[in-house]
């Protein structure tokens, strides 16, 4: 295959295989990039159950706009066969790092972007049912993407017959998923609804704190019966030093009784006060670190320090801090934004961008920087604001920070969110309030750092409403 073109897809390289297709590294003729390229094998074309899984793993994806989940970019057949062209993530399985010594911090980042991606997917009524190692991806720049949705169901009662015959064709008592990662629902052939992919994502947990499955067997069948059956050790056990939230919190996961687990939302909440009290209890284990002074650069500090101030005034302004790399441009802007943080004069949220996210992720810095400042909670009226004037970038985070009467409605329109929209969505709004984000005052600054190519990097800082 490699040289060989399919569609306006130039095969590169061999990437893996599995047994829904092999994967290929591809170059996209039109659009100058690379990508992934999945191609359901020849021999099973004329299977209508694998043809149909095949294609029901590019519909359940492209379903859940997410930036935790894999990006499909069209779904289309050939004289070699039906393939999926996706997102090309450059990066390690999850199964590469069972055995390393992760941080605690990389932990909980990791745990918390896959509890996150299964949040939405849940909310969409998408249950993923191979959660597994081998299925996670984390990429070199730290961000996880859940992969292969090809086992995919849908679990939402109000589905269209359409919906449902397309993710949902599974024969009751048939086995479907990876043995080792099976809830003790899937594990019996019993229907696997949401609570089926904590128990999975409870197993990969498990096994990135310890190095070791929980139920070990000398046989497949042996493997099943344990899972069923058999209550696992406390990762504690095995992993000394392991913190007690962290262990009671898998244990949880691991429930036999569906109903006992923690949902995917629960999961995140978790991890995330784990994560500011582990943050805290560094803070008061390190002594304080010398401040850091920019040397020679008092014209820019005024410059930005007087743009600050006309923004407190109510003349917002975009700065940009430009230059050549290296010259020291973000330790400029970092100093100042310290110095205003010290002053508990702003608000600061971060959104990180990168040349990488401009095709498939371009909104992501916005949705960062709109996600720290909920999850701040140092102004109730921004998530108010947030719903009522821009709700498609609100539905992309409230499912990680409880729900409401609008919570439905607002997930269904996400799902149906492009990326242009989400990036329309918030220039219109931009408009309305004089160039401004709408759920700031007009006392708004945006100091960015910009390269020749693109800004590489936001740092937004406001001065929020109190009311809505």
């Amino acid at each position: 295959m490699i040289g060989q073109t399919i569609a306006h897809y130039r095969i590169l390289a061999k990437l893996g295989a599995g047994g829904m297709g092999e994967v290929f590294l591809a170059l996209d003729t039109k659009l100058e990039r690379k990508l992934a390229l999945k191609l359901l094998p020849a021999q099973f074309t004329q299977d209508e159950s694998h043809v149909r899984r095949f294609e029901q793993e590019a519909k359940a994806a492209s379903a859940l706009n997410h930036p935790n989940i894999i990006t499909i970019h069209e779904i289309g057949e050939s004289q070699a066969g039906r393939f999926i062209a996706m997102e090309f993530v450059q990066g390690r399985t999850l199964g590469t790092l069972i055995g390393e010594r992760l941080s605690p911090d990389q932990l909980i980042s990791v745990g918390r972007q896959i509890a996150r991606a299964l949040a939405v997917a849940h909310a969409a009524g998408i249950v993923h049912r191979d959660i597994k190692p081998a299925n996670i991806m984390l990429r070199d720049d730290g961000y996880v993407k859940v992969l292969d949705f090809g086992l995919a169901r849908l679990a939402s009662s109000s589905a269209t017959l359409s919906e449902a015959e397309t993710l949902d064709c599974t024969s009751p008592g048939t086995l479907l998923g990876t043995l080792r990662y099976m809830s003790p629902e899937q594990a019996r052939g019993e229907k696997a609804m949401q609570p089926s992919d904590i128990f999975s994502l409870g197993l990969v947990f498990y096994e990135l704190v310890t190095g070791r499955h929980p139920f070990q067997a000398g046989s497949p069948v042996g493997i099943l019966q344990a899972i069923i059956s058999k209550t696992p050790a406390p990762p504690s056990r095995l992993k000394s030093g392991l913190h007690a939230a962290l262990d009671a919190l898998i244990v949880r996961m691991l429930e036999k009784e569906a109903g006992a687990r923690p949902t995917a939302v629960e999961v995140d909440h978790s991890l995330t006060e784990l994560a500011d009290q582990h943050s805290r209890e560094i803070h008061r284990e390190v002594k304080p670190v010398i401040a850091r002074h920019t040397v020679g650069r008092e014209k820019e500090r005024m410059e930005l320090r007087a743009g600050l101030e006309s923004a407190l005034s109510g003349k917002g302004l975009l700065l940009c801090v430009s230059g050549e790399p290296g010259i020291g441009k973000t330790t400029l802007v970092e100093d100042f934004i310290a110095e205003l943080t010290a002053e508990g004069r702003c608000t600061v949220a971060r959104g990180k961008s990168s040349e990488r996210l401009a095709g498939t992720e371009a909104y992501l810095p916005w949705l960062e920087a709109l996600e720290s400042l909920l999850q701040s909670g140092t102004n109730p009226a921004v998530g108010q604001m947030m719903k009522q004037i821009a709700p498609t970038w609100y539905a992309q985070v409230v499912p990680l920070f409880g729900s409401d009467e609008g919570t439905a409605r607002l997930t269904n329109e996400v799902r149906a969110a492009s990326q242009e929209r989400m990036k329309l969505s918030w220039a219109p709004s931009c408009r309305k309030s004089r160039g401004h984000a709408p759920w700031c005052s007009s006392s708004t600054i945006c100091i960015g750092r910009t390269s020749r190519r693109l800004i590489c990097s936001v740092f937004l800082l406001a001065n929020l409403k109190r009311s809505a």
